[in-house]
């Protein structure tokens, strides 16, 4: 059974650490209202819903790799729940924080999350120059306010609202 090979690779040891990293890198303590659902679904595209506090794994993957979507969506909600406001604030238009938001799971490729993600993130070919930039950025000395605002001034530039 699916449900039942997730939940013995992810509960309790990788979701744990998972959240534990994730608030170290977006820089946020994470509030214990934040649960999100997964389900199930037949579609190879595994989208999420930001309101409904949900997302969507594939039947068709692997366990390991339906891990790394979960570490990927939960990293959308997550980085949606603290930094759309500020990145809107910022004069983001929502075309741009979209493009952000995709590019930001790049960190999930990074050491910090070794451990956790046992295949690589590729993301959207869109992105991939983006997210090689914000590598860079992060490896220099691994402050997320100062990625965000790079993110944010690179998303402004090369993105169209």
């Amino acid at each position: 059974n699916q449900t039942e090979q997730i939940k013995k690779l992810w509960l309790p040891a990788l979701e744990k650490k998972y959240f534990d990293v994730t608030q170290k890198f977006l820089n946020v303590k994470l509030d214990k209202t934040d649960v999100f659902s997964t389900y199930f679904t037949y579609m190879h595209l595994c989208s999420y819903s930001e309101k409904g506090k949900y997302f969507f794994i594939s039947v068709w993957t692997s366990p390991i790799y339906q891990i790394n979507i979960i570490t990927h969506e939960l990293l959308h909600l997550l980085f949606i729940r603290y930094y759309k406001k500020h990145c809107l604030r910022k004069g983001l238009a929502k075309n741009q924080f979209e493009n952000l938001k995709e590019a930001m799971t790049f960190i999930i490729n990074e050491d910090i999350y070794k451990g956790i993600v046992l295949a690589n993130d590729i993301g959207y070919p869109q992105h991939r120059k983006f997210r090689q930039l914000l590598h860079k950025e992060w490896v220099k000395d691994n402050n997320f306010k100062r990625l965000l605002d790079y993110g944010i001034n690179y998303s402004k530039s090369h993105f169209s609202q």
